[in-house]
Order: C-alpha cells, then sequence, then structure tokens
C-alpha cells in the first residue's frame, strides 16, 4: 500500500483502537469494505536500527504465515520513513478486555471456542511452519476475538533459530516460563507455559499478574490438585460449565505450566487433547 492508501482507508489515522512502546494501531477500511488494523511505527523510533530491522523480520516472516486462527497480514506500507503493517481487524476486540474490563461475561462455551482456536494458531506455528515460529509475548491482549469469538493470535514472532531455539526473552508479567528468567532463552516450551496461564486466566476471570493473586500461575496450584478443589477455581460470573471439560482443562493447565520444560506437553498434543 502506497502511504496514500493508507491515509484513506484509516481515514487519516484518526481511529485509534491501541498502542505499545513502539507503534499504535488504527482502524481501517479497504475500499472492498474488509476491515483491517493498522499497525504504524511511531515516528520517534522508526528510524531506530533495531526497530528498522524489527520491522523488515516481522514484515518478511508474518508473509509466510497463514491461518485461520491468526491475525494474517493484509498488506504493507513502506514509504517517507513510514512503516506500517496491516492486519485482519477483530471487531470484538482482545480477550483481555473481555474478561477484564467489559460488561458482558463470556460463556464457558465461549471460552473454550477461543482457547480452542489459540492452541489451532500456536500448533500451526510450532510444527507446521518451515523453519517453525515461537509467538514469544503470548497473553490475552494478543488474542484477538472476531464477530462470533473465533480467536486470532498476533503481535508475534520469534523465529527458532537452529536447535538452541535462542530468540528474544520478553518479560510480560505473569506469563512467563521461570525458565526464561533463569536460562535467558526462549523456546517452544516457553509458549506452552504461556498458554498454560491463558488457560488459567480464562477459567477464573483473573489476570495473569495482580495485587488480590499475585502470579496466577502460583495462586492456582492449589486448585489444580484435585478434582474437588477445581470448581473452586472457576470465574463466578461463568454460565454453563461442563464439569467434565473442567476437570480436562484444569489437568492440562497443570501440565502447561510445570516448572521443567520437558515435561510441559506440546503445542500439538494440547490442541488434540482439546
Amino acid at each position: 500500500f502506497t502511504l496514500q492508501e493508507v491515509e484513506l482507508l484509516s481515514e487519516g489515522f484518526s481511529n485509534l483502537i491501541g498502542q505499545g512502546s513502539t507503534n499504535r494501531v488504527y482502524k481501517g477500511i479497504l475500499s472492498d469494505g474488509m476491515e483491517v488494523a493498522v499497525k504504524k511505527l511511531k515516528q520517534d523510533v522508526s528510524e531506530c536500527s533495531d526497530v528498522e530491522a524489527s520491522f523488515r523480520f516481522q514484515m518478511e516472516l508474518l508473509s509466510r504465515v497463514h491461518h485461520q486462527h491468526l491475525a494474517n497480514l493484509v498488506g504493507i506500507c513502506d514509504e517517507k520513513q513510514e512503516r506500517m503493517l496491516l492486519f485482519q481487524y477483530a471487531p470484538n476486540g482482545t480477550l483481555f478486555e473481555n474478561l477484564h474490563t467489559g460488561d458482558e461475561n463470556l460463556s464457558w462455551k465461549q471460552r473454550m471456542r477461543i482457547i480452542v482456536g489459540a492452541a489451532y494458531g500456536l500448533a500451526y506455528l510450532h510444527h507446521l511452519c518451515n523453519p517453525p515460529v515461537i509467538h514469544g509475548d503470548l497473553r490475552s491482549r494478543n488474542i484477538l476475538l472476531t464477530e462470533d469469538f473465533a480467536a486470532k493470535v498476533w503481535a508475534m514472532v520469534v523465529p527458532i533459530a537452529g536447535s538452541s531455539e535462542l530468540a528474544l526473552v520478553r518479560k510480560t508479567g505473569g506469563y512467563v516460563d521461570p525458565e526464561i528468567v533463569h536460562r535467558g532463552v526462549y523456546s517452544r516450551a516457553g509458549d506452552v507455559f504461556s498458554f498454560g496461564v491463558l488457560l488459567l486466566e480464562v477459567l477464573s476471570g483473573k489476570q495473569a499478574f495482580s495485587e488480590e493473586t499475585g502470579m496466577l500461575v502460583e495462586w492456582a496450584q492449589q486448585f489444580l490438585q484435585s478434582r474437588d478443589r477445581m470448581m473452586d477455581l472457576v470465574d463466578k460470573s461463568m454460565s454453563n460449565v461442563c464439569p467434565m471439560e473442567l476437570y480436562s482443562v484444569c489437568e492440562l493447565a497443570r501440565l502447561c505450566t510445570q516448572r521443567e520444560s520437558s515435561s510441559r506437553p506440546s503445542m500439538r498434543d494440547v490442541s488434540d487433547l482439546l
């Protein structure tokens, strides 16, 4: 896309829907009516060599990953010092917003649909991409929800570099694999740990880290050791909980958040179990 085209489809970057430390995200509409999210690098960081390299890397990588449960890349704009990535738009916002800030409560069925979709998206990145890809920053803010509450994973990605699986360490509070902190490396098992925390967040309706619970993954362990306690973990606002499905998801969360990374299931195993 040209800069002029992006300015037009985003109505002059007038509809801000989110931002991070290096970028702002705007909503736009293509000429065919398709809604998109425009991820625009901030001017004060766009000339930084590290940010520029990261943009080039993401542009190349995202152009080759496509899955129904990823927020797929629609196009790019690279003109006059402007750096932008255009993604599929998800009208129901992020999983974080739906769990923690909205008035509407997600039902059990909706929550299971979301976690199954996220698992499929991650399994695709880990096992079907060539070379494989790790996400590196999995959290509820990076799960977008479509009109019918299907999950689309975004805000990735870090490649797996050889057998050591070295990658950029992103210390996102509450979701981070302890091995990342101790060893300074990232791996597919790190994504699995973050997914386990995400399961606990979806089940409990509590944030991955808060003053109330501290680290959710540590607080939740008291409920994961026996079926008699698992129902006490569940978000009280959630309707139509299926006990047998709850037991299975709680056990999966326990397996995914084991401290030893070698003991955790792969995302392929996780998606099969769900």
